[in-house]
């Protein structure tokens, strides 16, 4: 029974030594296998950190469009409020240039008025110098009579010179209203 029993330890041993060598080979590929996970982890490490400093970069990128919309929303509601601004200011120059427009128009009127006043006197004038023409033909030596006419073209000439300067002052107060109409825009 002793060779039978040593037969089977020696059985027993053989298999325990295949176990082991096993056993061995398994532990190896499992260190191969820590090695690689330690790789692996390592790796997962260095993205997780390249990940938090892109989302750190992001994050302050985000910050920054933030501020440039704040700004932006700024800078258009002070341009709506200059718009707004500008379209009064254009009312109130539309509503100036109806009033000169006006102003104009009664001014051209009244240099109709007085331009037709004008021709009329220097019709008048004509008239009485043709008049004093025949006056002196047909009576010559009628003084009293050339010492009226001399009065009434006096009297002419005086409108006339009244008339001239009531178109001069007329003129000059159009000049005046263009002018300041030019310098209030």
């Amino acid at each position: 029974m002793s060779d039978v029993l040593l037969h089977q330890i020696l059985s027993e041993m053989k298999s325990i030594k295949t176990d082991v060598s096993e056993i061995k080979l398994d532990v190896s590929a499992l260190k191969s296998d820590v090695s690689t996970l330690k790789s692996d982890v390592s790796t997962l490490k260095s993205d997780v950190s390249t990940l938090k400093s892109d989302v750190s970069t992001l994050k302050s990128d985000v910050s920054t469009l933030k501020s440039d919309v704040s700004t932006l929303k700024s800078d258009v509601s002070t341009l709506k409020s200059d718009v707004s601004t500008l379209k009064s200011d254009v009312g109130t120059l539309t509503s100036d240039v109806e009033i000169l427009k006006t102003n104009v128009d009664v001014l051209n009127t009244e240099m109709v008025e007085v331009k037709k006043e004008q021709q009329l006197t220097n019709k008048r004038l004509s008239s009485m110098e043709s008049k004093q023409d025949i006056i002196y033909q047909q009576t010559g030596s009628l003084m009293e009579t050339q010492t009226k006419t001399l009065s009434l073209l006096e009297q002419l000439q005086s409108d006339v010179e009244f008339t001239y300067q009531k178109t001069a002052m007329n003129d000059l107060k159009i000049n005046r209203i263009e002018t300041h109409s030019i310098h209030k825009h």
